[in-house]
């Protein structure tokens, strides 16, 4: 079945699949959750999302969640700052195109530095000799996942990712320039992650047990078919 199922509905404290929708619109999942009734709906206190519009207005005053706070997800919006990195990357590899040593860095520039191996490191050290800018936005992301994984308050959190916006705003890059636009928009929502340290952590792995699914059975012609298997192994049946 070739498309795409854009709604995985999961419990962040459980880390299993609550329900598997067909669409991610706004209409289907006030839809959905209207069915649920009212009184579920109030007892939500948390939902952690992406930053696409149709979950984040879900909560608050004029969503279905009234009494929810919306954390966007740490996970997500810290990928951000790596695309920042890989997109400075190839700017820096259009400037200097025959520099052997600007070649193959995009895995170990978006590795994690503690799973670097001498090499890598090595490969990345001489890299940031020639792209000083380029060495900048790889400390800044570090700084950036650091400071989420401090156990704080949120006002502690707000400071924090202030001061490194700041600092990060010293830095002439139009890929970190962007992501400095998105930190702008989405601070408050991403630093309610220090209220509860809920996240969305594991939903890669159950986006990749999904996608096993598929392959496994060779695509499946009917979605609820498929529905009924995501919430087998990944949660419990209806």
């Amino acid at each position: 079945m070739r498309r795409n199922f854009a709604c995985v509905l999961r419990d962040a404290e459980r880390n299993v699949v609550l329900d598997f929708l067909e669409k991610r619109d706004m209409a289907t999942l006030k839809a959905y959750f209207a069915k649920k009734g009212v009184a579920l709906c109030q007892q939500i206190e948390v939902v952690v999302s992406d930053m696409w519009d149709g979950y984040v207005n879900l909560v608050g005053a004029k969503g279905i969640f009234p009494n929810a706070i919306n954390v966007i997800d740490r996970f997500h919006f810290v990928q951000h700052i790596s695309t920042s990195l890989d997109g400075q990357r190839k700017l820096v590899r259009k400037e200097f195109a025959s520099d052997e040593r600007l070649k193959n860095l995009r895995w170990p520039l978006l590795k994690s530095p503690h799973s670097l191996n001498p090499d890598e490191q090595l490969q990345l050290k001489v890299a940031f000799e020639v792209s000083p800018t380029l060495g900048l936005i790889y400390a800044l992301r570090t700084k950036l996942k650091a400071i989420f994984d401090t156990d704080c308050s949120k006002e502690a959190g707000l400071l924090a990712l202030t001061s490194w916006e700041e600092e990060a705003a010293k830095v002439e890059s139009k890929p970190l320039g962007k992501f400095l636009i998105t930190v702008k928009n989405w601070k408050d929502k991403v630093c309610n992650f220090f209220t509860d340290r809920l996240t969305n952590g594991g939903m890669e792995g159950t986006n990749n047990h999904i996608r096993g699914l598929i392959r496994r059975a060779f695509g499946y012609v009917d979605f609820q078919a498929l529905r009924l298997r995501v919430l087998t192994e990944c949660g419990s049946t209806p």
